[in-house]
């Protein structure tokens, strides 16, 4: 138990490092090269537990969501990315939480419910999916016990 409680610490600042240094190349590189702006910061906690929950009409949202909280999102996201050539393998050291899509998946359930516990900020999509016509599409079971 100790071991994985060093593992998850050792996880966790890998995580926050990468993130802020994602964080930069946002602002600084990929905002101004794509000429993408932000319009309004949101005003959310800065600190403490926090569960965003937004819609996905996008393949961005997942990167620009956390760019106007300013702080460290953790995204909840299918495991297919995971599979992806030359991308998957960041997706965990991008704040990535895992699940296994069409199925109920306890494990990725416990991983948010351990990062709200640690206070940090987690972002999930409850339609499970982008909404390729700009309309909500209906929540997924599940997203209520959360």
């Amino acid at each position: 138990m100790a071991t994985e409680a060093v593992n998850h610490k050792r996880d966790d600042a890998i995580r926050w490092a990468v993130w802020k240094l994602l964080y930069f190349l946002a602002t600084t590189v990929v905002g101004p090269a794509t000429r993408t702006r932000r319009i309004q910061r949101v005003k959310l906690p800065r600190r403490g537990p926090l569960l965003i929950i937004s819609n996905h009409p996008s393949p961005w949202d997942v990167s620009m969501v956390p760019w106007t909280v300013i702080r460290q999102v953790h995204n909840l996201g299918t495991d297919q990315l995971l599979r992806v050539p030359y991308f998957g393998w960041m997706m965990p050291h991008f704040s990535m939480i895992p699940f296994k899509k069409g199925m109920k998946d306890p494990g990725a359930l416990a991983e948010v419910e351990r990062r709200i516990r640690l206070g940090e900020c987690v972002l999930i999509f409850p339609e499970g999916d982008r909404t390729w016509t700009g309309r909500s599409n209906p929540v997924k079971p599940g997203t209520g016990r959360m």
